[in-house]
C-alpha cells in the first residue's frame, strides 16, 4: 500500500438552508515515512480552509479518517458518487493482494 493515496469526498447541500458544503479527505505519503491526512472544508465554490494531520503509519491515517467520514455522515453530509466507485475499487484491489 505504500505510495498509494486516499481521496474521500463528502458534500451536504440544503437548499431550504442555503447550505452549499464540501468536506474532503485525503490519505498520502509524506516525506518523513509516515503519512498525512489532509483535510479541507468550506462552502462548494470556494477553496475553504485546510488541516493537515501527521501519523506514523498508514493504519492511524485511516483510522483518523474512518471516525471523521462516520462523524461527518451523521450531521447529514454524503459521499459523492465518485468515491463510492472508487472505495469499492479499492476494496477489490485490497483483497486481490491478500
Amino acid at each position: 500500500m505504500d505510495n498509494m493515496i486516499f481521496d474521500t469526498v463528502l458534500y451536504r447541500i440544503d437548499p431550504s438552508k442555503n447550505m452549499s458544503r464540501f468536506y474532503s479527505m485525503t490519505i498520502q505519503p509524506d516525506l518523513f515515512g509516515g503519512h498525512s491526512l489532509l483535510r479541507n472544508w468550506g462552502r462548494i465554490g470556494s477553496h475553504g480552509q485546510m488541516r493537515i494531520d501527521s501519523f506514523d503509519c498508514e493504519l492511524s491515517a485511516q483510522d483518523a479518517c474512518q471516525i471523521i467520514l462516520r462523524l461527518k455522515t451523521d450531521r447529514g453530509y454524503r459521499l459523492s458518487r465518485d468515491n463510492a466507485c472508487q472505495r469499492k475499487n479499492n476494496r477489490e484491489q485490497r483483497s486481490r493482494i491478500n
